[in-house]
């Protein structure tokens, strides 16, 4: 789904606002216990809500009764980052474990789970025809980032993506992996971060 994704720090709780009065319309006592919301998805039907956070677990809500459908703890570290395919068959979610990990949410089962070794997982995307999901890393070492594209069928990367300084260009280039999103068209891959944004072709880097 072409989802809204907002990225709130909640402490334990997940609020839905009316638009005017802004009293809650609903409040959730999350499923993340005694950890906070680091970020969250909502399905372009409106129907649901995804959710990570500090308790490295991944939360599917029913939107409108705020119902825990689905809850699912596969990552061994913080879950910084999640997203919602466009049929709102897949979600994806990202830790500092170094794993992004594709969720079938029609079983409630890992589809397939993708390992970056060290590098943490700052920000994930699906792309809108639901084949490639991407994702932002960096390590513990202060310049150190990169951006990976991986298939969704095949776990494979179709193609690398520049991300080392070219020839000619200072020391200090950094193309920035902290936030990463697709494009409405999936033509386009932008990622940001530090005083960078980048723009990416998506079929090639």
């Amino acid at each position: 789904m072409k989802y809204l994704k907002y990225k709130l720090c909640l402490l334990s709780t997940l609020f839905l606002f009316r638009a005017q009065a802004q009293e809650p319309l609903l409040s959730i006592p999350t499923g993340h216990t005694g950890a906070g919301v680091l970020d969250i998805a909502i399905s372009t039907d409106g129907k649901y809500i995804f959710s990570g956070g500090h308790d490295q677990s991944v939360v599917l809500w029913e939107l409108e009764t705020g119902k825990e459908l689905i809850k699912m703890q596969e990552h061994s570290g913080i879950v910084y980052s999640v997203a919602l395919s466009y049929d709102g068959k897949l979600a994806i979610s990202g830790s500092n474990d170094g794993t992004v990990i594709i969720w079938n949410l029609v079983s409630g089962e890992i589809q397939r789970k993708l390992s970056n070794g060290n590098l943490r997982v700052n920000s994930v995307d699906i792309s809108p025809d639901g084949k490639y999901v991407i994702a932002g890393l960096s390590s513990n070492n202060k310049g150190s980032k990169s951006l990976k594209i991986w298939n969704v069928d095949t776990g494979m990367e179709p193609f690398q993506f520049a991300t080392k300084p070219k020839e000619g260009a200072s020391s200090t280039w950094n193309p920035g992996m902290d936030v990463v999103k697709y494009s409405a068209s999936g033509k386009y891959i932008v990622s940001g971060s530090d005083e960078m944004i980048t723009l990416w072709n998506a079929t090639s880097g």
